[in-house]
């Protein structure tokens, strides 16, 4: 697993599973768009857009260097409920998916769809 450290701290803000990293090198797009939105049974989902050629080359104020791709953070409350989280790319029966390990949620829904944060 890949951390991704900062000056100001000295343990990975984001951690990115080989499996991740892999699956972000295939995107044809220069990487993602990582968000929350209000929704679901217990307060937030995560969202994931594609980036578009144009937005990759903004300077973000929070963004993270993923080998050739970038994660954008959509927003400081989508950086600041996801730092310490670990990203992953598991199957789960037939079909593939991003999952998030976040140790800022106190909770998620039985079907894993949505997190709180209270």
């Amino acid at each position: 697993m890949t951390g991704r450290t900062y000056p100001l701290h000295p343990e990975p803000l984001f951690t990115f599973t080989p499996a991740f990293e892999k699956h972000l090198e295939k995107m044809a797009s220069p990487g993602l768009k990582v968000g929350l939105k209000k929704v679901g049974c217990n307060g937030y989902s995560y969202t994931f857009v594609t980036l578009t050629e144009m937005e990759a080359l903004f300077m973000h104020v929070h963004d993270v260097q993923v080998g050739t791709k970038k994660i954008v953070f959509e927003d400081d409350n989508a950086w600041l409920m996801l730092k310490h989280s670990t990203f992953d790319y598991v199957r789960q029966g037939l079909n593939f998916k991003i999952q998030i390990t976040n140790p800022n949620a106190k909770g998620q829904c039985g079907c894993g769809e949505s997190v709180n944060f209270d």
